[in-house]
């Protein structure tokens, strides 16, 4: 909805991950753990539309949005792009906080 947020949520479940440094990390949880919980801390506080790279129909994507790695996420706020960058933990404050003060300034 144009008057809300939405998060746009890229990444893509095909990828297969076999290297030395895979392994390893897996000793200590898989990344796919970690994506999970980033998405998570996301969607609990932001609507979010997960964009899979790897389907073939979405694959353009990442062309159109200029998407470079996964996962990647886009926001957006009363339809203006306001946040787009490599997720981290806190990713869902740091939006949490740009869509306050927006809002703020338009009371």
């Amino acid at each position: 909805h144009k008057e809300d947020t939405a998060v746009l949520y890229f990444m893509n479940l095909s990828e297969s991950t076999s290297g030395f440094w895979d392994s390893l990390f897996n000793l200590f949880g898989s990344s796919s753990d970690y994506e999970t919980e980033l998405e998570g801390s996301i969607s609990n506080a932001h609507p979010i539309m997960k964009i899979d790279l790897g389907k073939t129909t979405l694959a353009h994507s990442a062309e159109d949005y200029k998407v470079e790695e996964v996962p990647f996420i886009i926001a957006f706020h009363k339809n203006v792009q306001v946040l787009k960058e490599t997720p981290t933990l806190e990713t869902s404050d740091k939006l949490t906080r740009i869509v306050k003060d927006i809002d703020e300034k338009n009371i």
